[in-house]
């Protein structure tokens, strides 16, 4: 402990407010209180300052101040070090905790970067569903030097912070780089051509059907090899051919397969964009398919397919008609509607050879990329080990 710095219980410094799940007939997509949640803290341009958001809500029933510090308090975000700083008197969803500092002898700045190296995983109730433990939180000890230490040490760590944040940014102009190129050639290769046909999923399908339910508690280390959907976003890209999860069958009810050249969809997400992401499968196990999947048979070739259902107008396809509220669903019969271009078979190998080409270059880019971000965040830890230690 520090001559001449406090040491005070968090609960102290800042009171706690909870965020709420506003009704329908609140939510509005153009105007009203800023509406945030847990994903949104996602978004680029919400890296410090909660700014950016798609909802909004008429007169509700309390606002959170501006200039609170919000992190996840449910789910496994918790464990994902994610903490900003409200910009606007806003609104944070059931997921979400805000503190607003009281005591005027604490800066927000000194505050919010002292947290950035505190893991909120150490307050987790330890029960099933991750969850924060308030009382727990409100108990830890935060040190509070005087205000005019507090300014020095946020300028020192903003200066630090600025030069660490500059190769994050040149890494990511990189990577934006190699996407936008690839974005290009998938515009390119696919756009429909002389010759080719415009068909439907349910044309172009042998079979279709949905997975059946594997609980997180239901993977093993070894067993039959399987997807659960929201491995999907996290885990493969356009295709992958080994599974990484594996349960025991026995205990599926039920249990759905899928094998080689077949294309899963999700058909649950967490925004109109994403919804119903495909990829193909090209291993050579025969695997489950979890719930909230939806298997593809068919006899195309299967990367070409997951290629055309990546582009721009395939994206546009599957969000027809889905809401931004909440939780997005799709089901079996819009994914049956989507329409792609379909040339003949050696043409589908030839541009789905392009492609992969092309998508294992941004591939190691991305690998690059998560090595740097790593490294960066982990030189922003070592200064706030260094500085509150």
């Amino acid at each position: 402990m520090r001559e001449y710095w406090k040491y005070l219980p968090l609960g102290e410094i800042c009171d706690f407010i909870s965020g709420f799940t506003p009704s329908k007939q609140e939510l509005n997509e153009k105007a009203g209180i800023p509406y945030f949640k847990v994903s949104d803290m996602n978004r680029d341009t919400n890296s410090v300052y909660m700014i950016e958001t798609e909802l909004f809500v008429v007169h509700p029933r309390k606002t959170i101040p501006a200039n609170s510090i919000i992190f996840p308090k449910n789910g496994g975000a918790i464990f994902t070090g994610k903490k900003r700083i409200l910009k606007y008197d806003s609104i944070i969803d059931l997921n979400t905790e805000a503190l607003n500092i009281k005591d005027k002898n604490v800066n927000l700045q000194f505050l919010y970067k002292f947290l950035l190296g505190v893991d909120f995983g150490q307050f987790d109730n330890g029960g099933g569903l991750p969850s924060i433990n308030i009382k727990k939180m409100k108990d830890f000890i935060v040190p509070v030097p005087p205000l005019t230490e507090q300014e020095r040490i946020v300028a020192l760590l903003d200066d630090q912070f600025a030069k660490i944040d500059a190769l994050k940014a040149n890494a990511d102009q990189q990577l934006k780089s190699a996407k936008d190129l690839f974005q290009s050639a998938l515009k390119e290769y696919l756009t429909p051509k002389d010759g080719w046909e415009m068909k439907s999923l349910e044309e172009l399908a042998t079979d279709m059907y949905r997975g059946s339910g594997i609980t997180r508690e239901q993977i093993r280390e070894n067993g039959i090899s399987c997807v659960r959907y929201g491995e999907i976003y996290t885990t493969y890209n356009y295709w992958f051919d080994k599974c990484a999860s594996h349960t025991d069958e026995s205990l599926i009810k039920s249990p759905k397969f899928f094998e080689h050249g077949d294309i899963l969809f999700t058909i649950t997400g967490e925004s109109v964009e994403d919804i119903a992401k495909s990829v193909a499968y090209l291993g050579d196990e025969k695997c489950l398919a979890g719930g909230d999947i939806v298997v593809m048979k068919h006899k195309q070739n299967a990367k070409y397919l997951s290629y055309a259902l990546s582009t721009p107008d395939a994206i546009r396809q599957k969000g027809l008609g889905k809401t931004k509220l909440k939780v997005v669903h799709s089901n079996v019969p819009s994914i049956k509607a989507i329409v792609v271009p379909i040339p003949d078979l050696e043409i589908q190998q030839q541009i789905a050879d392009i492609l992969d080409t092309l998508s294992d270059k941004v591939a190691r880019l991305q690998a690059n990329y998560d090595q740097t971000i790593t490294l960066c965040n982990d030189l922003k830890q070592s200064l706030l080990k260094s500085i509150f230690a």
